[in-house]
């Protein structure tokens, strides 16, 4: 499981693409997508964790902007939880066990 992932780590919002890296970028895993005051808003999994996090954000001119208006809250930061890309079946029943435990609200809505 990787530390939380702050989106915009300064104070000015500003997320530097070019120095970092997306948490588990180029894995397969399971992530939770968290709102400023740490709540779970979103549990997902993926064969490509990199992939979907900038199917979610962009990169603009180094700047981490969210692509979508569809979230409850603001996304804030992330947790990752790497898996081996052959091992589907865990990453779906974690998936699934983490939604069913936490109940994120934009997963109850049908996100």
């Amino acid at each position: 499981m990787s530390e939380c992932w702050r989106l915009f780590p300064d104070q000015a919002g500003v997320c530097d693409f070019r120095a970092r890296q997306w948490p588990g970028n180029g894995h397969a895993g399971v992530y939770l997508v968290m709102a400023k005051d740490g709540e779970v808003i979103y549990v997902g999994q993926t064969l490509s964790l990199g992939y979907r996090f900038s199917q979610y954000f962009k990169n603009e001119n180094g700047n981490c902007v969210v692509r979508s208006s569809s979230w409850s809250e603001t996304p804030a930061s992330l947790v990752v939880i790497e898996a081996d890309d052959d091992k589907k079946y865990e990453r779906l029943s974690l998936e699934e066990y983490l939604i069913e435990r936490l109940m994120p609200i934009d997963n109850i809505r049908g996100k």
